[in-house]
């Protein structure tokens, strides 16, 4: 246990550890992201989100960090440069805010979940910029994992989505 992360002054929306289980980076409803060093009990550096976004969603792949949130684009930034590197790319934009976000395992692509009137995944591809776009939920999408090749994703109502290559499969919870 690490204790409370008090250096948010308002609500952390999203955690996670990084690939060496050394840091935790969280953020928060303001757009503050900060990298605990678990080690020493310390933040390494904080960031704040593109014109202080609200973040709601965000993940690693090796020193990359993608995040989603209030507004309708996903940003990604290299931790490498850290603390004064920009956001330097924008995955990709929705026509809602972004409330999950997750990278393939391969990290070629980027599985967004949507939330207000756009319930919808997306699959970008980072290389080509493209993406699919799955229409199935009809409730905020409240979590979406890779495993493996498929995405798989869960709507406040229950909903199970999965998507594997182009093809989907849905259910309830419960069935």
């Amino acid at each position: 246990l690490i204790g409370p992360l008090t250096d948010h002054e308002n609500g952390v929306r999203s955690i996670l550890f990084t690939n060496n289980d050394r840091n935790l980076i969280s953020a928060d409803v303001n757009g503050v992201i900060i990298v605990h060093d678990l080690r020493n009990r310390q933040n390494t550096f904080s960031i704040n989100s593109p014109e202080n976004m609200p973040v709601w969603g965000i993940d690693l792949k090796d020193s990359d960090l993608i995040i989603g949130g209030e507004t309708d684009s996903v940003f990604m930034v290299s931790l490498v440069n850290q603390p004064t590197f920009p956001f330097n790319r924008i995955v990709g934009t929705s026509t809602s805010p972004i409330n999950r976000v997750a990278f393939s395992p391969d990290g070629t692509q980027v599985a967004t979940g949507g939330s207000n009137n756009d319930f919808n995944i997306i699959i970008w591809d980072l290389e080509s910029s493209e993406s699919e776009i799955i229409e199935e939920h009809q409730s905020v999408v409240s979590d979406l994992v890779w495993n493996g090749n498929r995405v798989i994703s869960v709507d406040f109502n229950g909903l199970v989505v999965i998507w594997e290559n182009g093809t989907i499969r849905t259910f309830e919870t419960g069935e």
